[in-house]
């Protein structure tokens, strides 16, 4: 055995656990798990990007960029919070009719989202670099935050679409039973969202050093990455 068998050997030992104590049916439990795996190291790989991010910027910045990159994300999200509540009704209506065998139907759910997305998130992105100083002048009146926080703001909100494009796509792909795909694109975005961080953050491999700028970048492109390789996938 591999050391694939042997992890995968270790992780279904909990599902099995489970339907040793009587608390689950042993198939559909690891059926389920096999779905949530991936889900859950997704979710994992997200959070160590928002660390990563606060982390290169304390090192690199002041407080003020730090606690401006804060407010910012308070902003992205609500943007987040609304990709997320249309992509739950995808993954919804997607399985449903994938279960009945509507293909056509599911296809259409999908295409429909799409361009909710851009509906929504069109008005955020305007929103978000016409006013940016002024949005995160509300939760705070430090200059030098507000002036950090905006910048932060502006660039990243350029992608929004393009993070619900993601998200909806990914939700898309789990609801017809696939959770793999989207872990494999986060395996590629994050890392590079990380990578692309530090280069324009601290200002490596020749780039100039762009402080919050960089890190709203480097989120950007991750995120219009990501949309990227879904959309070649949901047309291949």
């Amino acid at each position: 055995m591999g050391v694939g068998g042997r992890l995968r050997a270790v992780l279904f030992a909990f599902p099995a656990a489970l339907a040793g104590l009587g608390l689950v049916d042993r198939e559909k439990g690891e059926d389920a798990f096999e779905l949530a795996v991936p889900v859950m190291v997704t979710g994992t790989v997200r959070t160590v990007l928002r660390t990563a991010d606060f982390f290169m910027v304390s090192l690199a910045l002041t407080d003020a960029a730090v606690a401006g990159l804060e407010f910012a994300f308070q902003y992205y999200f609500v943007g987040f919070g609304l990709a997320l509540a249309l992509s739950s009704g995808t993954i919804s209506v997607v399985s449903r009719l994938k279960g009945a065998g509507e293909d056509a139907r599911a296809d259409l759910a999908v295409k429909q989202s799409l361009w909710l997305a851009g509906v929504v998130s069109a008005p955020l992105m305007v929103v978000s670099w016409v006013a940016a100083g002024d949005l995160i002048a509300v939760l705070t009146d430090d200059f030098a935050t507000v002036q950090q926080g905006a910048v932060y703001l502006r660039i990243v909100m350029l992608a929004l679409w393009f993070r619900f494009w993601a998200l909806i796509a990914s939700r898309a792909l789990a609801g017809s039973g696939d959770t793999r795909t989207p872990m494999y694109v986060n395996l590629v975005s994050v890392p590079t969202n990380l990578a692309l961080n530090a280069v324009l953050i601290f200002g490596l491999l020749g780039f100039p050093a762009l402080g919050i700028a960089g890190a709203a970048w480097g989120t950007a492109i991750a995120n219009t990455l990501a949309a990227g390789i879904f959309f070649w996938l949901l047309l291949s």
